[in-house]
């Protein structure tokens, strides 16, 4: 139930005084059995009726005792007639009309509803401004049952220089009405419209991201760019649930926390808001009334179609850039691609060639119809358990693909990229655990795998960011929103076929100063017979020489 007061009347009171029970209170219910009458006080309709009458008719006429709470409240709010008041409870708005057609189109747009546990209308927190504004536009007078004050206590300055494209992402946001999703690539500095947008405003802001290590990123930017005194900063911390004029939660943190506080933040800043549009961060952000409200992200669209919910929950995409056009304003150099094939001896490639016809020959037998490559690769494994002819040839697979990996030559060439290299920052990146194992104990290089605790990951990383180490090697790809390294050159030591993926990620991580960064992929040809990896290659490439990709 609400936080509103309720009452109750025999049939015979109900009977007879009706009308005016109607003008200052709503039903609730009905009891049969003791056949009495549940009412719930309407401030909005007692703002109408006048406070003074309203209590002498719930005392005098019905013996209703009025709650000091509840009188306080009618006293504060009924000093002129309003025609809805607002509430909060239990993580909704709570509405109460002095007229409950003017909520028609509240209710057909589907922003407010008659809840049947309640008995009465709700609302969506978030939709808070939304009624405001229908409200005043019509020339209806709102009261609130609780306080409403975004106004930051912190006094910012600005201390970065905003690009072209910062400024017109800006601009297409504030006219959006201050929300909206703002779309750029990894490299362009997303972060400044956020402190934009804290600087222009200032109000309470929040600022969700994925993970710890980008709220530790967020608050060191904040700190460095935006003039303001750490002791307006908090990173929350569930245990003590101290928030301060800028906040800063993970999305996991929000979505138990966020409902408790949700009328103090203004501005809410959405770090990597795909995340923000998956069913329970939806939860949480609509618990919160905050009306700007700004979305980052590199990668707008999820698999799973949840993108559709910006709107509602940040507002649409206002800003698109991409990293094409990104390029074409020479703030991010292009890093330049070099694929160097490696060979089999005689030996290997007539075993890879046996083993790939033993494979092949079970799949065309047993599979006929089945030209999908991975398809046939899930029904062999699915038939392994039960077929000997079907273990036997993804045993022939996985010894072909071992030959494939060529890791020998392959680490021969990384020693020689190296050697070349020697005053660069290197990071190297393969999918083959084995190979980086290789790597990081051929060449005494510290490795991150996906099993290497958090704590030694960030170890390894703040070694190459300070360039403690030249050389890291790598079998994941650094999540988005983590401070990571910002290598010269990028070596990928593939299979057969380019990881597309792989190159695309790696791409974003290159930040060079004041030159090209290189990627070199290191791939295995497959139709090539070679009896060693020739330096012509490795000296190829240090003059530019080969074909980019």
């Amino acid at each position: 139930m609400s936080n509103m007061m309720l009452f109750s009347v025999d049939e015979k009171q109900n009977n007879a005084l009706f009308l005016e029970i109607d003008k200052i209170g709503d039903i609730v219910s009905y009891d049969n059995y003791l056949r009495i009458w549940v009412y719930r006080l309407n401030p909005a309709k007692v703002s109408f009726y006048g406070i003074k009458n309203a209590i002498d008719f719930l005392t005098n006429k019905l013996n209703v005792s009025i709650q000091p709470n509840i009188l306080k409240l009618l006293n504060d709010v009924s000093s002129e007639p309003f025609d809805l008041f607002i509430d909060l409870k239990d993580g909704f708005l709570h509405l109460y009309p002095a007229n409950n057609k003017i909520l028609d189109s509240l209710i057909n747009e589907g922003i407010v509803d008659y809840d049947i546990y309640f008995k009465n209308f709700i609302a969506k927190v978030k939709d808070l401004h939304t009624i405001l504004d229908y409200f005043t536009v019509r020339g209806l007078k709102v009261k609130l049952g609780f306080k409403l004050d975004y106004k930051a206590s912190f006094k910012s300055n600005l201390q970065v220089n905003l690009r072209e494209y910062h400024e017109e992402a800006y601009r297409e946001w504030r006219k959006a009405g201050y929300r909206g999703v703002v779309v750029m690539p990894d490299g362009a500095s997303r972060m400044v419209v956020a402190l934009k947008a804290i600087d222009d405003l200032k109000v309470k802001t929040l600022i969700l991201a994925p993970t710890l290590e980008s709220l530790n990123k967020w608050f060191k930017y904040l700190v460095n760019h935006l003039g303001i005194s750490q002791n307006f900063i908090e990173i929350f911390d569930p245990r003590k649930r101290k928030v301060r004029d800028i906040t800063l939660m993970t999305y996991d943190d929000a979505s138990s926390s966020l409902w408790k506080i949700p009328t103090f933040f203004g501005l809410v800043i959405a770090d990597e808001c795909h995340y923000a549009v998956s069913d329970l961060y939806r939860i949480a952000l609509n618990s919160i009334s905050a009306p700007y409200r700004l979305g980052l992200t590199s990668t707008p669209y999820r698999d799973d179609g949840l993108h559709k919910y910006y709107s509602k929950v940040l507002g649409p995409i206002v800003y698109h850039l991409t990293l094409h056009e990104l390029r074409s304003m020479e703030y991010l150099n292009k890093p330049k691609g070099f694929r160097i094939p490696v060979g089999l001896s005689r030996e290997e490639f007539e075993e890879y060639r046996r083993l790939m016809r033993i494979y092949l020959s079970y799949c065309n037998k047993a599979f006929p119809g089945i030209n999908n490559a991975k398809e046939r690769f899930r029904k062999v494994l699915e038939l392994c358990p039960m077929n000997q002819e079907a273990r036997e040839a993804l045993r022939a697979r996985l010894k072909a693909n071992r030959i494939a990996w060529n890791a020998e030559r392959k680490i021969k060439v990384v020693e020689n990229l190296l050697k070349k290299f020697e005053n660069e920052k290197i990071l190297i990146f393969s999918r083959n655990i084995d190979i980086i194992k290789r790597i990081s104990r051929s060449f005494l290089v510290p490795k991150i795998l996906q099993d290497t605790p958090e704590d030694e990951k960030r170890v390894y990383l703040n070694m190459f960011k300070r360039e403690d180490v030249r050389v890291l090697a790598t079998s994941i790809l650094f999540s988005k929103g983590v401070e990571y390294p910002e290598p010269s050159i990028a070596i990928i030591v593939s299979r057969i076929f380019s990881c597309s993926k792989c190159i695309q990620r790696i791409m974003e991580l290159l930040k060079p100063k004041n030159r090209q960064s290189l990627i070199i992929e290191i791939v295995t040809d497959i139709n090539k017979i070679e009896n060693d990896v020739k330096d012509k290659k490795i000296n190829d490439l240090k003059k530019g020489a080969l074909n980019g990709f």
